[in-house]
């Protein structure tokens, strides 16, 4: 604790402090001090299973002059691969919606929920600077039916999808 008052006092900057005294707070318990068994704690917010959502199939086109790979950003640093198609070839895959909160999932071999922050298709090998969004519409209350989309050419080298159909089923 001395030596943490004795930084604070050489501190000058007033942000510097409080990220100094977040780090400190943090380290005040020790190791295993949280979680004394050591036990695997899973998210503590994991859904599982398809109780309370439904399923809405997916149809991406391919119309470009190329392969076109799509893949779910389920956070800002992960992405899913959800399916490659030929020229004139669809990607076909379900996402899982709840009607209540609006957001989308897609599931995993244990039908864990993975929330989807987005859809995007592109070229390889530069599918994501090459990348199109496919639209997904997170309102409560309705379910689409369908959600379709059609990707093709376009400028610079980039895939350009496009919204071709969207069902809803109440």
């Amino acid at each position: 604790m001395f030596h943490f008052l004795r930084l604070l006092c050489f501190t000058t900057n007033l942000r510097r402090p409080l990220a100094v005294l977040i780090v400190f707070a943090g380290s005040a318990l020790g190791p295993g001090e949280a979680n004394e068994k050591r036990e695997y704690i899973p998210y503590s917010n994991l859904q599982r299973g398809t109780e309370g959502v439904n399923a809405v199939p997916v149809e991406i086109r391919n119309d470009s002059d190329g392969l076109l790979r799509c893949s779910a950003s389920l956070a800002h640093w992960y992405s899913a691969p959800v399916g490659d198609a030929e020229t004139q070839g669809t990607v076909r895959f379900e996402l899982w919606h709840n009607p209540e909160t609006g957001v989308f999932n897609l599931l995993n071999e244990l039908e864990d929920r993975m929330p989807v922050e987005a859809i995007w298709c592109g070229r390889p090998p530069r599918t994501y600077a090459t990348r199109s969004m496919v639209r997904l519409d997170y309102r409560t209350g309705r379910t689409p039916a369908l959600i379709r989309h059609i990707c093709t050419d376009g400028s610079d080298s980039r895939v350009v999808c496009r919204e071709v159909e969207h069902g809803s089923s109440d």
